[in-house]
């Protein structure tokens, strides 16, 4: 359910904190950017989860009278396919993984 996407990106973005002395050599070995840039992307990333995961998902209302309610609810279309440049491989997966999650879409990602 909606509320258990949201605590799973705030869990994302816990883990990344968490993490980011152990994650950001990695990306720096990768990408040969130095350390401050590639833990300034992690850190990016966890605060782009918490963000999307504070975000609503909005409700268009069509009619709303004394004769009908009817509201537009968007459905998740099942897998979203992110291809992300190469130069913040991270955060721009992110970018494009979280909300496609808080919308109950899984999502693949490719650089």
């Amino acid at each position: 359910d909606e509320a258990r996407r949201r605590q799973a990106l705030g869990d994302c973005a816990a883990a990344l904190k968490a993490r980011l002395g152990e994650l950001a050599p990695l990306l720096t070995q990768e990408q040969g950017k130095p350390l401050a840039k590639a833990t300034e992307e992690l850190f990016g990333g966890a605060v782009w989860f918490q963000y999307t995961a504070s975000l609503q998902i909005p409700v268009e209302v069509l009619q709303d009278d004394a004769s009908a309610r009817i509201e537009v609810r968007r459905r998740p279309y099942g897998v979203v396919g992110a291809i992300t440049p190469w130069n913040f491989p991270v955060l721009l997966a992110i970018w494009k993984i979280a909300p496609a999650l808080l919308a109950g879409n899984g999502s693949t990602a490719r650089r």
